[in-house]
């Protein structure tokens, strides 16, 4: 369907226009010491944008597209203002589309379903109708009332309880007993939940410590995780190791950093102020000149996850942070754009008509008919839209081949 508008809303789309984000390109790395934290993360995520899969999704280690890694570019991308809705690939596959399509198949672990309720809470969606499938009682259903965890994964737990916190449903008492009894004695706490000492690692405690804090728990457990996590310090550079047999030899690592400093945002810490340096500069040393992060320096290649996972960290958003103010997607979707190949590009708009839009548009009356593009193709209410200065067009792929396509 093609509904046709006056020119008032051209006239507000085209004032949205203004409020382009500025993106900065890839960093050297002797600038990375002086650059703020914006101007890093607006460079992480130039970068990211180029490694959308056709399909919308992202992959951190080569081959397909995998859920888990593409929440964790939303949430890179809601912490900056973007709408996930507005990343589109070459093939005009948008990554909340993506996360969509394996709703379904991610439902049944109740760790990964509780990644999709973060990563649609963040883009202001109900994940609780996703297609058809409710991913919060997905992760309500996989509850083990014997080791009170949501799965059987204990870092998914953690997870779980983050995703249900994000969505006002109460944290059971048990659900919370079982973070506080998997606490080592260092303060610490491991991924498979064991309290046993020297098994507990950076980043289960991180997620541990805000699954603690958003279900408003025992203050002692967080600020022994906390103390536990500047005890990985590394004095050369400030960054956070993997665990305690990492400290020194070979250091820390950008994911371990990034969590940390989200730990420390939750709990209401400065992570600035730590004795053996500010975690942010510690962060800022694995950024590449690409604007990418590495993993750490033993492997310097540019890292997708780790990239995905500075930025909030960045940004100083801790879980389960709010959704993007008022959730409209169309504010991002109507900033200036670069050409993209297989399009047409109308520089007066600076906007792109593609594919199924781009065939209806020619072949119905063109500019005469719906005038210019005032957005780019954005995903509103699970369908692709586009509007145009005299219509809006919405996609229904399940009239595809057919005249009802658009």
């Amino acid at each position: 369907m093609v509904n046709r508008h006056g020119r008032s809303l051209s006239v507000v789309l085209l004032l949205i226009m203004v409020l382009a984000l500025s993106v900065t390109p890839g960093l050297t790395q002797q600038a990375q010491a002086a650059v703020p934290q914006p101007v890093a993360a607006n460079a992480a995520l130039d970068w990211l944008r180029t490694q959308q899969q056709l399909d919308g999704g992202f992959s951190a280690f080569g081959g397909g597209s995998d859920a888990s890694v593409s929440a964790d570019v939303a949430y890179a991308l809601a912490a900056a203002g973007i709408h996930p809705s507005t990343i589109r690939s070459a093939a005009d596959a948008s990554l909340l589309g993506y996360l969509r399509s394996v709703a379904a198949q991610e439902a049944a672990n109740p760790g990964r379903a509780a990644k999709l309720v973060l990563a649609f809470h963040v883009a202001g969606e109900n994940p609780r109708a996703i297609d058809g499938v409710d991913l919060v009682s997905a992760i309500e259903q996989g509850f083990n009332i014997e080791t009170g965890w949501y799965g059987t994964s204990f870092f998914g737990h953690t997870l779980a309880v983050l995703a249900l916190d994000s969505q006002g449903v109460p944290i059971s008492d048990e659900a919370i007993d079982a973070i506080l009894i998997a606490q080592t004695p260092e303060g610490s706490w491991g991924f498979n939940g064991e309290p046993i000492a020297g098994t507990g690692d950076s980043n289960t405690t991180a997620m541990a410590i805000q699954a603690l804090v958003a279900a408003d728990a025992d203050r002692g457990a967080i600020d022994g995780g906390l103390e536990y996590l500047a005890s990985l310090q590394n004095a050369e550079d400030g960054s956070i190791s993997y665990d305690a047999f990492s400290v020194g030899d070979p250091g820390g690592d950008a994911n371990s950093t990034a969590l940390a400093i989200q730990a420390f945002v939750a709990a209401g810490n400065d992570p600035s102020t730590l004795p053996l340096g500010d975690l942010l500069a510690g962060l800022l040393i694995f950024q590449n000149e690409s604007g990418a992060f590495q993993f750490q320096p033993a492997f310097p290649d540019d890292s997708l996850l780790a990239t995905a996972q500075a930025v909030p960290a960045l940004l100083l958003k801790a879980f389960p942070y709010d959704s993007l103010p008022n959730a409209n997607p169309l504010l991002a979707a109507a900033e200036p754009a670069a050409p993209v190949d297989g399009c047409v590009y109308y520089g007066v708009t600076q906007h792109n008509v593609c594919t199924t839009f781009a065939t209806y548009w020619e072949t119905h009356g063109g500019l005469a008919i719906f005038g210019y593009p005032l957005t780019e193709v954005v995903e509103v209410g699970g369908r692709d839209v586009q509007y145009f200065e005299r219509a809006i067009f919405e996609r229904h792929p399940e009239n595809a081949g057919t005249e009802y396509e658009v």
